[in-house]
C-alpha cells in the first residue's frame, strides 16, 4: 500500500507551532480505543444517526476500504506518541479502513506529532477535517468549541475559534445559550424546542430565573422573530422588579392570544399551565401575608408601587386558574 506525504498536513502542522517528522510506525502501537475518543465527530446535526462505534462513519470507512483494496494511495495519517502507544489526531477512517484488510500491513505511515500541550493537541483534532474527509460543519464546529473550552477554561476563546475556523464571537454566545438551557431544563422548560439564537437571547434574564423560566415558556408555545425576542427581553429589563418582569410575560401572552388564536373548543387559548406554575408563587406569597419589604422593596414609594403591582398579578393569575 502506498502512501502519500501531504503537504498541506505539513503547513498545517507548521502553522499551528508543533514540531513533526513523518515516519513508518507500527500498527499494532496504535492506541484504537484512545483514537476513538479522539474522534473529533460528534453526535450532532445530521450526523446524530450515521456515527457508528467510536465515532467511526462507517459507510465512509467501507469505501476507503473498497479503495485501499484497489491499491489506491492515501495520504499518511496525523498521530502524537502518549507512552509507547499512539494516538490517531487525523486518519482514524483510515486506519479503521487498513484495519478491514484481508492482509494489513504491519506498518504504517504517519507524522508524529512531537507536542505535551493537551489544548494544541485537542485543536488539531478538531481541525484535522479541514483538511481530509468529511469537513466538520458549523454546529460540530461551535460544539467541538464549548468542549475545548470547558476542559480548558483559561484558554482565550479568541484562540479556539480562529484555530477552529468559527467566526468570533461564536463561543461566547454557545455559551450563554448552554447555560441558559441548562437552568431551562432545571426547571422543566423544553429548552431543545428553542432555537440558539433565542437561548442567547435570553441570556440577560438568566440572573432571575423565574423570569427566564416564565419567558421561555411563552416562546416555546408561542415562538417570535428574532426582533421581537429582542424586544420582549429589553422589556423585561427595563422592569426595577420581579412582580412588573413578570407582568410583562402575561401581558404579552395575552397580546398574542389575540393576534394568534389556538382552537381549543372555540375558546381563546388562557396562558399555558408551566407559565402558570412559574407565577402561581406571586399566590403564595400573599398568603402566607410575607412582607412586601423582605422582598427587597425598601422604600414607601417602593412598597406601595409593588403592591399594586403584585394584586394585578394576583387577579390575573387568578382569572386564569378560575
Amino acid at each position: 500500500m502506498k502512501w502519500l506525504s501531504n503537504p498541506s498536513v505539513e503547513a498545517w502542522l507548521n502553522k499551528n507551532d508543533v514540531a513533526w517528522k513523518l515516519t513508518e510506525i507500527p500498527l499494532s502501537a496504535i492506541d484504537k480505543k484512545q483514537s476513538g475518543k479522539n474522534q473529533s465527530r460528534l453526535p450532532v446535526g445530521n450526523m446524530e444517526s450515521r456515527l457508528g462505534k467510536n465515532g467511526i462513519i462507517e459507510d465512509y470507512a467501507f469505501s476507503l476500504a473498497m479503495k485501499m483494496e484497489e491499491g489506491s494511495p492515501f495520504f499518511a495519517i496525523v498521530v502524537y506518541k502518549t507512552g509507547r502507544s499512539y494516538v490517531v489526531i487525523d486518519g482514524n477512517h483510515r486506519v479503521w479502513a487498513i484495519c478491514e484488510q484481508s492482509k494489513p500491513p504491519t506498518k504504517i505511515t504517519a507524522y508524529v506529532v512531537d507536542c505535551e500541550d493537551l489544548i494544541s493537541l485537542n485543536i488539531l483534532t478538531r481541525t484535522a477535517n479541514s483538511l481530509n474527509g468529511i469537513p466538520l460543519s458549523r454546529a460540530e464546529l461551535t460544539e467541538q468549541a464549548i468542549q475545548i473550552y470547558e476542559s480548558s477554561p483559561n484558554g482565550s476563546r479568541v484562540k479556539i475559534e480562529t484555530m477552529l475556523g468559527i467566526p468570533h464571537g461564536t463561543l461566547s454566545h454557545a455559551l450563554r445559550a448552554k447555560k441558559v438551557a441548562k437552568t431551562l431544563n432545571l426547571r422543566n422548560v423544553p429548552s431543545h424546542k428553542l432555537s440558539q439564537t433565542t437561548l442567547t437571547t435570553l441570556a440577560p434574564l438568566a440572573g432571575n430565573e423565574p423570569v427566564l423560566a416564565a419567558a421561555a415558556s411563552l416562546l416555546v408555545r408561542r415562538p417570535m422573530s428574532y426582533a421581537d425576542t429582542r424586544d420582549f427581553v429589553k422589556e423585561i429589563k427595563r422592569k426595577t422588579n420581579e412582580t412588573a418582569k413578570l407582568r410583562v410575560v402575561i401581558e404579552k401572552d395575552e397580546e398574542l392570544a389575540k393576534y394568534k388564536p389556538h382552537r381549543s373548543e372555540g375558546r381563546k387559548l388562557l396562558p399555558s399551565l408551566l407559565l402558570v406554575r412559574h407565577l402561581r408563587s406571586a399566590i403564595q406569597v400573599l398568603s402566607q401575608h410575607k412582607t412586601l419589604a423582605s422582598l427587597g422593596f425598601p422604600s414607601k414609594w417602593e412598597i406601595e408601587h409593588a403592591r399594586e403591582d403584585w394584586e394585578h398579578l394576583t387577579a390575573a393569575i387568578k382569572k386564569v386558574l378560575g
